[in-house]
């Protein structure tokens, strides 16, 4: 159940982006979400995009945080 939960929060955070596709941070709580759901793949993806928003908004702090997910991805 706490799975399905998880599933329509990255549903959510879909439409979110529909909304507000530069916004890095949704980007970085989808990748969240689909760890959980077991999608390491789109978390990676997610992370990736974060990251690079992340990079172009000059937010290092972010920056550091994404990249340190994307390694423990790997």
């Amino acid at each position: 159940m706490l799975q399905q939960d998880y599933k329509g929060g990255v549903a959510d955070l879909n439409e979110a982006l529909r909304l507000k596709p530069e916004d890095a941070d949704v980007y970085y709580y989808r990748g969240l979400a689909r760890i959980l759901v077991k999608d390491n793949q789109g978390a990676r993806q997610d992370f990736e995009k974060a990251a690079d928003l992340y990079k172009q908004q000059g937010k290092a702090d972010d920056y550091q945080k994404v990249m340190a997910k994307i390694r423990e991805l790997q």
